[in-house]
This record gives structure tokens, sequence and C-alpha cells, in this order.
């Protein structure tokens, strides 16, 4: 009988330190969540995802846990493995149009989820005459946005009858590889403490307003305007350092033209540490936030930008000092929690805090459609910010097409300034994947991406 009830107890586990780090991050005012969106060519049947959502919790053991409350003497928090949901948590709402449907996103994305009851997540279906939306709040101490996107396609997989193999390795099993051996991980570890403390620009401010929560604005380029970020030249440059660099370029020009003198600028970047063969299987928080800075001298032209670029992150996946810097993050595990909380405090301050966040999911090869018959026409993304960050860029390329979310607090950005900046932004990337040699001064023109929305 004692074998039986052991093997029907809740498991558990402990948090880990990046787990933990995104608990005392979040809060009412700020939750620290992943937004994952997919718009449907058609409408869902409420009680078929219903039941499509549990088959995936049920294949996703972290996606279906609750926290539980430390007790004083505990070094850290512990997740508990419930068989099934303490809650139900999807909802349904019908959108009259387009307005309705952005209050509703923002509703939810405003929600800090709560983690003593399972699962850490929750799920809107948003009814629209043009489409259907199927949204994700996923509170990031349980996954992030890889997490996110697995739990989305599971989902997709059981509403369509397909199958869904499960993860070769299973969240436990990930194993985090640093650097070989005490002084080169020492050496990763200095080398990103010189990129992380120094005093960071933050974004100026412009007709913000003192509440609570996010805005999410939506752009995406056409076929032609994707394709043309991966046809260039030069291949050495990434997609991603790209996204980078035309984030630098506009956030260096934004605050210009406010006042703000150009110093230096500090996007952050989430390194995935999965294992190569399940980079997009694995359940839970295994992305570590790195610094890319440029200087003023970095940004006087599109080459220096995107030079400087491309070399942090080169060294940033050969050094492999992001997961140095995580293992280090679970060895503080064992400090006291009013110690762990310090710290976090200290890393989001204003001395430390970086000037934005950019985060690419890449290109998926599925569309995410829920069967024949609900082909997916847009996917969306965008990962929190806290201020006086206050800004995150969310990105990901979805049937041939790249979506953007410019992720929002209110006191930093207007409706109306959100627009300005994304239009900006769009305008300096374009500006990089076109760029050709300089031509003489009178034959100068200001170039621009027609179609951009």
């Amino acid at each position: 009988m004692s074998g039986q009830l052991a093997m029907t107890a809740p498991a558990r586990r402990p948090f880990r330190a990046l787990d933990e780090a995104s608990y005392y991050l979040d809060s009412v005012s700020e939750p620290w969540s992943v937004h994952l969106e997919v718009r449907l060519r058609g409408t869902v049947v409420e009680d078929r995802l219903r039941r499509a959502v549990r088959v995936a919790l049920a294949k996703h053991t972290r996606a279906c846990g609750r926290a539980l409350i430390a007790h004083p003497g505990r070094a850290s928090q512990e997740w508990e493995t419930t068989p099934t949901p303490d809650v139900d948590p999807l909802d349904v709402v019908t959108c009259a149009d387009d307005d309705a449907l952005q209050t509703t996103r923002a509703d939810l994305q405003n929600l800090s989820v709560p983690l003593l009851t399972s699962p850490p997540l929750r799920i809107r279906l948003a009814h629209h005459r043009s489409g259907d939306a199927v949204m994700l709040n996923v509170h990031h101490a349980a996954g992030d946005g890889i997490a996110a996107l697995r739990l989305l396609r599971s989902i997709s997989r059981a509403y369509a009858g397909m199958p869904d193999p499960a993860p070769s390795t299973s969240p436990e099993e990930v194993q985090i590889p640093a650097p070989h051996g005490r002084w080169a991980r020492l050496r990763a570890l200095a080398g990103e403490l010189r990129h992380t403390l120094p005093r960071s620009v933050h974004l100026a401010p412009s007709e913000g307003q003192d509440r609570p929560g996010y805005g999410l604005h939506h752009r995406a380029l056409d076929a032609a305007q994707t394709t043309a970020l991966t046809a260039r030249p030069d291949q050495r440059t990434t997609v991603n350092d790209l996204l980078l660099a035309a984030l630098h370029v506009t956030l260096d020009a934004w605050n210009s033209e406010r006042g703000i003198a150009a110093g230096r600028l500090n996007v952050l970047m989430p390194v995935n540490l999965r294992p190569e063969s399940d980079w997009y299987e694995v359940f839970g928080n295994f992305s570590f936030m790195v610094p890319v800075v440029t200087c003023p001298e970095d940004r006087g032209d599109p080459i220096s930008v995107l030079n400087t670029i491309r070399n942090r992150t080169r060294r940033i996946k050969d050094e492999r000092a992001p997961a140095a810097a995580a293992r280090l993050l679970d060895v503080l595990q064992h400090l006291p929690p009013t110690v762990k909380r310090g710290i976090t405090r200290l890393a989001t301050s204003e001395r430390v805090i970086p000037t934005a966040i950019l985060s690419n999911l890449g290109r998926l090869h599925d569309d995410l459609g829920f069967g024949s018959e609900l082909h997916a026409d847009e996917v969306w993304f965008s990962p929190p910010a806290r201020m006086p960050m206050g800004l995150a860029v969310g990105a990901v390329t979805a049937s041939a097409r790249l979506h953007l979310v410019f992720r929002y607090r209110h006191p930093l950005f207007s409706p109306v300034q959100v627009a300005e900046f994304a239009d900006r932004y769009l305008v300096a990337l374009h500006d990089l994947v076109a760029y050709r040699p300089p031509v003489p001064a009178g034959n100068r023109q200001l170039s621009t991406w027609s179609g951009l929305r």
C-alpha cells in the first residue's frame, strides 16, 4: 500500500534559479509573464479546445504545477506537480471589433497569474468575425517563450488530432553546459559582468501615463520584406543581429531627438540553454538574458553597429558565458530568500537595469494551425519589461512573415508614441538590410519601406 501511495503522491522539485528570479520579478502592476498568441482563419470550437488544453497540460507536467509556500527556513521555493489542473485555465470572450480584441489581449497579459494553484498560466479564446485568436499568458517562473510555444504547439496538435511526440529530454534532465575548467568559467563570468554592470542610458518616456500594466503594439512585415532579411550578401549577419542592431539605432535616435545625450545602450537578449536535440521541445524556464551593448562610437554607421553586435553575439555562443552565469545562479539557490530577493532588486535597480529587451523565437517550421480547417494567419509573442526599462520587443517568423510585438509599460509610452517608435524601428531595420557603400552627399535620399503596417 505504501508503494502505491508513493506512486500517486504529487511530485515536488525545487525552483531553479531562473524560476525563482522570475518569481521575485513578478508583481500585480508589472506581471512577469510570457505572451504568445495565434490568430486563426476560422472559428475555434470551445469544447474541443478545452479538451486539447487538458491533453497538452497532461503531456507537459511542468505546465500543470503549483508553487508551495516556502517555510521560513527553506532556501528555495518548490513546484508541486498536480495530476489535473486546480482551476480551468481557459476563458472565452467575443470581440466585436479589432479594438475589443486589443483590449482583451491587454487584459490577459496584465494579469499576474497566481502560482499557488495549477496551472501557472491562463489561456483565452477570443472569437472575432475575421478569425479567432488563442492567447496564452504563461507565468515566467514556470516557462519562457520557447515553453509557451511548445505548449501552444501541443494544444494545436491535440485540437487537430495530430500526433505530438514527447521531447526526448525531460525538464529535470536538462543539463546546462558551461566552459570547461574553473578559470574558463571565471573569465566568462568576468566578461559578462563587464557588459552588465556599467550604467546604461534609459529610453526617454513620451506621453506615458502613471498606471499599471502593459500595452501591446503589433506590426508585421509582408513576405517580400521578410525574405529580404535573409537574402543579404553578408551571410555572417543573422536575422537576430539585424533586429538587435535596428533596436540600438532606434533607441539612439529616439533619445537624441528628446535631448538625451548618446551613451551606452544595453539591450538584453535571451539565450536558449536547452540541448540542441530538444531546442524547441522542453517546457520550462531555460532562457538566460545576456546584455548586447553598443557605445556612441559603435553606432556611427550601419557597418559599425552590425560588426559590434555580430561580434558580441558570436562571443556569447563561443564562450558559453550565459551557461556559466546560469550555473552560478544555481549555486546562489542556497542563500536565504531575503538575500535572493535583495539580489533581484539590485539587478533591476535604476543603476543596473538595461535599456530594452529583444527576444526572437526564430522561424517556425509549422504554422501552429489547428487542423486543415483552421490555418494560422498570425503568430505574436512578447516578453515582459519592468520600468525604468519598460520596452520589450518580441519577434517570431511564421507563415512567411516576421511578426513584431512592441510590449511597453504605460509610464513609458502612449499608444500613439509606441506606434511612432515602431515606425522608426522598421525604417531602421530596412536601412540596415538595404545598406550599400556611401554615395556622394548630393545623391543621398531618405530610404523608406513601402507597405509597413
